[in-house]
């Protein structure tokens, strides 16, 4: 796939903040001028992220709607994350590190891109970063906290605040 440009085996821990200050740096674009048809990229893209997907499904999909974020997929009104999230944060919760960065990559891109609107999100994204914020993989720790912090930048809303406060106390 032409969005992997960011080769997701060759990372540090270094590199990170950086990779989440511009999730989208290093990612293709598509056209999307020709053919776009924004229900069947959906359902497309919902297919492959389900868990029972091979995990290099699962994080092409996610590249790809990176690819589709950074292209302005959001502009159409038919591409609509709510059908996307849930696959999104299920690759956040697996075991693999390269799906947890990527998933944790592509929901810091989506709340850069739509700011209090993805506020939607807030409740489906978060429990799922906080879920593995105390996993002994490093890159899958640091990954979901520093997608934590963007959400927090990015979407200063209630329900942010709401849902941080929500997991702190009950920690």
């Amino acid at each position: 796939m032409s969005s992997k440009l960011l080769d997701s085996g060759n990372y540090s821990l270094l590199d990170l903040p950086a990779q989440f200050e511009n999730p989208l740096e290093g990612i293709s674009t598509i056209d999307l001028s020709k053919n776009f048809e924004p229900e069947k990229e959906i359902e497309t893209l919902r297919n492959k992220l389900k868990s029972s997907s091979d995990w290099d499904v699962r994080n092409d999909a996610i590249q790809r709607v990176m690819s589709l974020v950074k292209s302005g997929a959001f502009q159409y009104p038919d591409f609509d994350l709510n059908e996307l999230a849930p696959g999104i944060a299920e690759c956040v919760t697996d075991l693999r590190s390269t799906l947890v960065k990527w998933g944790s990559l592509c929901a810091s891109a989506c709340a850069q891109t739509l700011g209090n609107k993805f506020s939607n999100f807030i409740d489906i994204f978060l429990p799922a970063f906080f879920k593995q914020t105390t996993h002994g993989t490093a890159i899958i720790a640091q990954s979901c906290r520093l997608a934590i912090l963007q959400i927090v930048e990015c979407v200063p809303h209630r329900r942010t605040v709401r849902s941080i406060l929500s997991k702190a106390n009950s920690k």
